[in-house]
């Protein structure tokens, strides 16, 4: 019993051990290296998922998953990963999930591409359908045969763009997108590009190079009057505000590297003044008209 006691006392004592807390300093104080174990999700109980989270893989390119710091402060990284942007899915899967950049989205999975464009309504008006969505495939130049891409990987991201990467050996396939932006973007190296267009009053395609758009097409806008924008491809957005204690005013702008076309949706431009002229072409969202504009810096 004596033995037995002691046996059950070591193991208590090396179990604390393995998971004592490392305080992690910042400035004047600390914070708990993770989650108590206690209080995580396990295959056997629920609870905070924050330690998974912490651990589980990211999928980057090496060159960015080298810049990154870790859990326990060891190491102080150069890069900051959102947690819960519109893209954050495909930050943590293997393939992409429905990027949806409005007024359509994007997905990549297992190996091929979709583009998505939503235009009515389903009956209870809850959601926003699409009908045949546009198809994109890949060959490797080299081979002759279609890529054999794994997995996604992003690759960059500023305030209101990103875009993500599929790699066959040494060719790949650049994705690009932009929130309010009718456009993807497609760029390959030692790739060859095929798009299925499946209703050509609705998707536009124009190719360059090795260099692929698709466009979503509305009333006022098909193919000849997106054509100018169709290779501009944003590779920094920013966003800046000024707050204006004194007339308890709030101004936003948005920054595009490019001169682009780009939506606004109904809480960018109901009841406020803007600096740009807005158009008469909108599309349908799930979040309102969002209605094109022409430039690279917008403010409201």
């Amino acid at each position: 019993m004596r033995k037995s006691f002691f046996c059950t006392l070591s193991a208590l004592v090396v179990s604390f051990l393995l998971s004592a807390q490392t305080p992690v300093p910042v400035g004047g104080g600390s914070y708990a290296s993770y989650v108590p174990l206690t209080k995580s999700r396990t295959s056997e109980h629920d609870g905070c998922q924050a330690y998974q989270m912490e651990h589980r893989r990211l999928y980057l390119p090496d060159s960015l998953l080298s810049r990154l710091g870790n859990a326990n402060g060891s190491k102080q990284g150069t890069l900051a990963l959102p947690t819960n942007d519109w893209w954050t899915y495909g930050l943590v899967n293997e393939w992409t999930g429905k990027i949806w950049f409005y007024p359509g989205w994007v997905e990549a999975k297992d190996g091929e591409l979709t583009v998505g464009y939503p235009t009515y309504w389903e009956p209870t008006g809850c959601e926003m359908k699409w009908d045949t969505p546009m198809t994109v495939n890949f060959t490797n130049t080299l081979t002759g045969k279609k890529t054999n891409f794994k997995e996604s990987l992003v690759d960059a991201w500023s305030d209101f763009s990103m875009s993500f990467i599929m790699q066959d050996g040494d060719a790949w396939v650049r994705v690009t997108c932009m929130h309010g932006s009718p456009l993807v973007w497609i760029e390959a190296n030692g790739i060859t590009i095929q798009a299925t267009n499946p209703d050509t009053t609705k998707y536009a395609v124009f190719e360059q190079g090795q260099q692929m758009t698709i466009a979503l097409l509305t009333d006022g806008l098909d193919a000849e009057a997106i054509e100018p924008y169709a290779f501009r491809i944003p590779r920094k957005t920013r966003i800046d505000y000024h707050y204006d204690a004194n007339s308890s005013s709030l101004s936003t702008t948005f920054h595009v590297d490019k001169q682009v076309i780009i939506g606004f949706l109904p809480h960018h431009y109901y009841e406020t003044t803007f600096s740009f002229p807005l158009s008469a072409i909108s599309y349908q969202t799930p979040r309102g008209q969002m209605i094109i504009a022409e430039g690279n810096e917008f403010t409201f």
